[in-house]
């Protein structure tokens, strides 16, 4: 069928964030936690150390930042999960309630979880097998430098290959997730089918992807930049925590809108290209009708 332009589909993508505000929801609570957090005296004493500045501290504020960032980590999966959730319906163009996609977003949370454990064994395995390649290196290095480089080219280009497949699959993935909601080994498999049919599609998303996060984060760069100079012309840190704390979040504004409509951007590719038939094809205009 028909497909519309990656532009024209990033574009159908913003008006239905901007549409259906509730989105915004789960990222307003996931701020406001956050502040509260913030406000606490080991947690900005733990921003003045990542800052650079002499901070003293105790056993027990240690223990609260490890356990807090434990609780916060399993919130935000939460909050992603209703995202998620809240996603579907909005693609669909179907009425939805906040509390019952909350549920389903505790369901996807979980296979979230799950991915998020799989895909850190994968990383353990890797880094493993990288180890592996640079000792080989050290052992081929007193047999000729032309080896050694050899070696280490295959290293990095096995590296850039493997970002670019995880980044072109991670497209479909995060459309199966959201529109077909299933578990973690559904998910993969389903994802895998859909990637294998639709390669060029995926790392033409990717490609898009990487553009425009490169161009909203530039904002957030920006403000580091400059509270890091000062400390670098200084030779000390005078940087106040609450200050960076909320000028860098208010920096990252745009990066979230910009996330929650990839997410939408994605789900509507994997809708238009998956699920409906020819004859069925969304089309946002009807969506914002209704």
């Amino acid at each position: 069928m028909e497909q519309k332009s990656y532009f024209r589909l990033l574009l159908d993508s913003f008006k239905l964030l901007f549409r259906n505000k509730k989105l915004l929801i789960p990222v307003i609570v996931m701020f406001v936690l956050n502040g509260f957090l913030f406000f606490t005296r080991p947690y900005r004493n733990y921003i003045g150390f990542s800052l650079g500045q002499d901070v003293n501290f105790s056993i027990g504020s240690i223990i609260f930042i490890i356990v807090a960032s434990i609780v916060m980590s399993l919130f935000s999966l939460i909050m992603y999960g209703w995202i998620f959730a809240l996603i579907k319906p909005i693609v669909e163009g179907v009425e939805y309630n906040l509390k019952s996609e909350f549920n389903e977003g505790l369901k996807l949370a979980l296979t979230l979880f799950l991915l998020g454990l799989l895909g850190l064994g994968l990383y353990l395995v890797l880094i493993l097998v990288f180890i592996l390649f640079f000792v080989l290196i050290g052992l081929l290095g007193s047999g000729g430098i032309i080896i050694s480089i050899l070696v280490g080219l295959i290293v990095v280009l096995s590296v850039l290959a493997l970002i670019l497949f995880l980044g072109s699959y991670s497209i479909p993935l995060i459309g199966v997730l959201i529109m077909e909601r299933g578990g973690v080994i559904f998910s993969i498999k389903k994802a895998w089918v859909v990637y294998k049919k639709n390669l060029g599609n995926s790392f033409a998303l990717f490609g898009i992807t990487i553009l425009l996060n490169f161009i909203v984060y530039i904002p957030t760069v920006i403000v580091m930049v400059v509270f890091m100079s000062t400390t670098f012309l200084t030779g000390q840190s005078n940087i106040d925590p609450t200050l960076y704390y909320f000028v860098t979040n208010l920096a990252s504004l745009p990066y979230l809108v910009v996330f929650l409509a990839i997410l939408i951007y994605y789900s509507l590719n994997y809708h238009n290209r998956v699920i409906l038939s020819s004859s069925k094809k969304i089309t946002v205009k009807n969506l914002l009708k209704k």
